[in-house]
């Protein structure tokens, strides 16, 4: 790819504020534009929780901050990212939807950080691990 953008969506499901997510991405791939998706309607859960409907606001939103980008591709392991290439009119691209080659999502980590602290980098893991504990 000449350009790599990735979006990221404020969302209850961490305790890691959005702008902290985003700047370890940054710090880690510095060439990457990342897109901070504030005021999300609550990211994925519209589209894995309730339904079309819910998809299309969540469309809505992600067309509205990604207007001034040329997205040709999207690339994707979850079952509402088709959902989400159609509605940018670019093509879908699936990656390892059945976690084979990459045992991990972003889901299994929130639910069990020791388990898989071997996918993060070691300052994601600490900052992670300290979050967590602040809000125990």
């Amino acid at each position: 790819m000449d350009k790599v953008i990735v979006l990221i969506f404020d969302t209850n499901d961490t305790c890691v504020p959005l702008r902290k997510r985003a700047n370890w991405i940054r710090k880690l791939y510095p060439d990457f534009t990342i897109i901070e998706g504030k005021g999300c309607p609550d990211g994925h859960k519209y589209a894995y929780e309730f339904g079309q409907e819910y998809a299309y606001i969540q469309n809505q939103y992600i067309k509205k901050i990604t207007k001034n980008y040329d997205i040709i591709h999207v690339y994707h392991s979850v079952t509402y990212g088709d959902s989400v290439s159609k509605s940018l009119n670019a093509t879908d691209i699936m990656v390892d939807i059945d976690r084979s080659i990459v045992p991990v999502s972003a889901t299994m980590i929130r639910n069990d950080l020791e388990k898989y602290k071997e996918y993060l980098d070691l300052n994601i893991y600490k900052d992670y691990k300290k979050a967590l504990k602040k809000n125990k």
